[in-house]
């Protein structure tokens, strides 16, 4: 019902906003707020609808993504506790700072002060790319958009999630500013594991981001061992296949599949090292 109440009045931005927080995807709670930011910019002037795309969106944003790391629910109650103790601030060039100082460490797993930061610079990015004349790369950025939807609709076809993990990972790895916007636009994946691994994803891209390249390739080597430790195991032959196919041409990722596949005495992965051997020897020869 109120899917068809959007199709009758497109038009009424600010109910077309409340419902897409509602029932909508990350892409269309971002296309909704961007139309109700150029509403509140022809009624109340640019100034407000600047400040409401970047404090009041941004803002509620970064309390979902603390919520979201909270270590428990005794943790996400002290995070809504402290809420006058945590901020984060704007600065020139849409550089954003996190303060977390009002909160005990053991209280977030899996993130950082640096983290979401960078996450909330993202946020903000992708919230503009909507805006009409905003002065980003808009026609670059409308491209990157383009191909980044497209990929997210090839990723999602495939049932295993194990395989759309693993092409998620390719494309953060291979072009990370194409992999974050993937990443921002992915939908809800009910699936406990593929929830867990998309947040480990978006942190270890940003660890990447962050250290310039220096590392990286033991950043997302690291990633695949905690992975392979985390899924169940009677999936695990089948994760160790979809990162052989993907990312067998990183070489701390090859030696730690070989590694496994090698010690490995499972039924649920000795099937399957055959073709993962297959998969490290065609990354070896540089495809």
């Amino acid at each position: 019902m109120l899917e068809e109440f959007v199709d009758r009045c497109p038009t009424d931005d600010a109910l077309v906003a409340q419902i897409a927080d509602l029932l909508g995807s990350t892409e269309r709670k971002r296309s909704a707020l961007a139309g109700m930011r150029q509403t509140i910019a022809q009624t109340a002037g640019e100034r407000s609808a600047y400040s409401f795309l970047q404090r009041s969106v941004l803002r509620t944003v970064f309390w979902e993504k603390l919520l979201a790391h909270a270590a428990n629910s005794e943790s996400a109650r002290r995070i809504l506790a402290a809420r006058t103790e945590v901020d984060f601030r704007i600065g020139p060039g849409n550089v954003v700072s996190v303060d977390l100082a009002g909160l005990p460490p053991s209280d977030l797993v899996n993130t950082t002060e640096g983290v979401l930061a960078l996450e909330l610079e993202e946020e903000l990015k992708a919230m503009s790319f909507y805006v009409a004349g905003h002065p980003l790369e808009h026609a670059e950025r409308a491209g990157s958009s383009s191909e980044a939807w497209d990929l997210t609709q090839r990723i999602r076809e495939n049932s295993r999630q194990e395989e759309r993990i693993a092409m998620l990972m390719k494309v953060a790895i291979d072009d990370p500013p194409l992999g974050r916007l993937v990443l921002h636009g992915y939908p809800f994946d009910r699936a406990k594991f593929m929830k867990s691994a998309l947040r480990q994803i978006t942190a270890a891209l940003n660890a990447a981001i962050h250290s310039k390249g220096v590392g990286s390739d033991v950043i997302w080597a690291g990633l695949v061992r905690r992975l392979t430790k985390e899924v169940f195991p009677y999936n695990k032959g089948v994760l160790l296949l979809a990162f052989s196919k993907h990312l067998g041409h990183i070489p701390p990722i090859r030696d730690f599949i070989e590694g496994e596949i090698r010690r490995s005495q499972s039924m649920y992965v000795i099937p399957y090292r055959t073709v993962i051997r297959k998969h490290l020897q065609h990354g070896m020869g540089g495809a």
